[in-house]
């Protein structure tokens, strides 16, 4: 049994850490289900230290129903979490991918990193990190972050840190789109435009952000200046990942949005200073 999705389980005896009511909602959510004896349905015995039910294991056994104890059930619950988190990441981020194709070297995230940000961040987001990794796509017109990286930048511009606040990505020119855990059940990412120094709300949903925010052509030709960047890279070279375009002087200060005012430096290094030049 690879997951416990679609399967009805059926719990006899103590368990350490497993609640039914619980388990019953969990397993409903994955199109399965908690019977309290061993029916026709019932796909799985899940067996506890103490006060087991003899004639349950038995009937469980005669009807060929695999048994397993409490540890067990939680490997496959974790299985069944990833799985299902790994096909929302097919889902999610299949146009963004194909809109910016990721770049060569790109990192995979350390164990660190994913125990960071694994309670914060959606799940989709975290099995997307594994499955492709930080990094430029689409030559670094999009950068992928690791949120350790930028976390400095962003609470510097926020004014004051705030862990519920997570950069996840940054723009070829610097602007960064983090991610807001509102509440337990409400979210949104959000834009930094360090340029025109404004915050606005991207969408309510890091699903609806990647399947139809950042993919938009509209979008990508304004709020990413894609037309620009070409040029910038024609003109000044292609960037790093650690590298941005920036403005001189800055637009806040009379620079204009056109080549001749382009260079490029350390993403971090611009973000501060273009903070520190407006306060």
């Amino acid at each position: 049994m690879e997951t416990l999705s679609g399967k009805v389980v059926c719990f006899t005896g103590v368990m350490k850490t497993v609640k039914r009511d619980d388990e019953k909602k969990y397993l409903e959510s994955v199109g399965g289900g908690l019977d309290l004896s061993v029916t026709p349905e019932v796909n799985l015995l899940v067996v506890g230290k103490t006060a087991v039910n003899a004639a349950i294991v038995n009937q469980a056994s005669a009807n060929g129903i695999e048994t397993i104890d409490e540890e067990a059930y939680l490997k496959l619950k974790e299985m069944t979490k990833e799985n299902v988190a790994t096909g929302k990441t097919e889902s999610c981020f299949k146009a963004f991918v194909e809109r910016f194709p990721p770049s060569g070297n790109l990192l995979k995230p350390s164990d660190k990193t994913i125990k960071a940000y694994e309670k914060i961040l959606p799940g989709e987001l975290i099995v997307f990190w594994k499955e492709y990794g930080f990094g430029n796509y689409s030559n670094g017109l999009i950068k992928v972050i690791d949120p350790s990286e930028y976390s400095g930048s962003l609470y510097e511009w926020l004014g004051k840190k705030d862990d519920t606040r997570v950069p996840i990505l940054v723009t070829a020119f610097g602007d960064i789109f983090f991610y807001r855990k509102l509440s337990a059940e409400d979210e949104d990412v959000s834009f930094l435009n360090i340029h025109y120094r404004k915050i606005d709300v991207c969408e309510w949903d890091l699903a609806d952000f990647f399947e139809d925010y950042i993919v938009d052509e509209d979008n990508i030709r304004k709020v990413l200046r894609e037309e620009l960047f070409k040029e910038a890279a024609k003109e000044k070279g292609k960037i790093t990942f650690e590298e941005i375009y920036f403005f001189v002087p800055a637009l806040s200060v009379g620079g204009g949005e056109n080549i001749k005012y382009i260079d490029k430096g350390n993403g971090k290094v611009q973000q501060s200073l273009l903070f520190k030049l407006g306060s």
